[in-house]
């Protein structure tokens, strides 16, 4: 690994396709994990572990500016709380890939974006294609989303497109067959094999890290 303006980049080219989870791992938090790649096209995986730490209904009425009705009859229509939860997780993954694969952030309005899943059900391993969407009411024939399950708990949805930019018309971006990606579990020694220290090992770094307070403490209001 070397790092770019701060970034960790992986040196075999074939790496930024393989996503490494440690998946159902103990201590593991729940929520979304975001993998940004980028090639000679826009790609942007997101891997979703569905859970939820209130109601579902309340959850869903927090999160619901975040979808069009379209989507929530969708997410809705599933038979039980737990798969409409899993159908919620899988429209996030594909608005999110969107969005980083275009490079805007939380200021974008997601009602512009609809996304027409299909098909319903997923098999896991297997990358589907099927999925379109709709921008502004218009459907996007020039962006791919590529899905796929890495298990029961993880939503990975890819979105490749040009970089021209989005909203221009590029030539058909479905019509092309990349290689289908293989998703690979890596471990930690894994992602550091190739790692190059940027500096020599010194323990004061840590001895100072270690020193440290664990949260910041609350200032006096008079304090500068």
């Amino acid at each position: 690994m070397a790092g770019v303006e701060g970034k960790v980049l992986c040196k075999s080219e074939h790496v930024s396709r393989r996503v490494a989870e440690q998946l159902k791992k103990p201590g593991t938090k729940k929520g979304i994990f975001i993998i940004p790649t980028k090639e000679n096209r826009l790609l942007s995986a997101i891997v979703c572990l569905a859970s939820c730490s209130s109601s579902i209904p309340n959850f869903f009425r927090i999160m619901k500016r975040q979808f069009t009705e379209t989507e929530w009859g969708i997410i809705n229509s599933m038979g039980n709380e737990w798969m409409q939860l899993d159908m919620f997780y899988r429209h996030w993954a594909l608005k999110e890939s969107f969005l980083k694969a275009i490079g805007v952030g939380i200021g974008f309005n997601l009602q512009r974006i609809e996304f027409h899943v299909s098909p319903l059900q997923l098999k896991i391993g297997k990358v589907y294609k099927e999925t379109k969407m709709l921008l502004d009411g218009d459907k996007e024939e020039e962006w791919t989303f590529e899905e796929t399950r890495l298990d029961d708990h993880h939503h990975v949805a890819v979105a490749l497109g040009k970089q021209e930019g989005f909203g221009q018309k590029h030539s058909n971006v479905s019509s092309m067959e990349p290689d289908q990606p293989q998703f690979t579990l890596l471990t930690f020694e894994d992602l550091v094999a190739s790692g190059i220290p940027v500096a020599p090992e010194d323990s004061a770094d840590w001895d100072n890290f270690c020193s440290k307070q664990e949260s910041p403490v609350k200032q006096n209001s008079h304090s500068r």
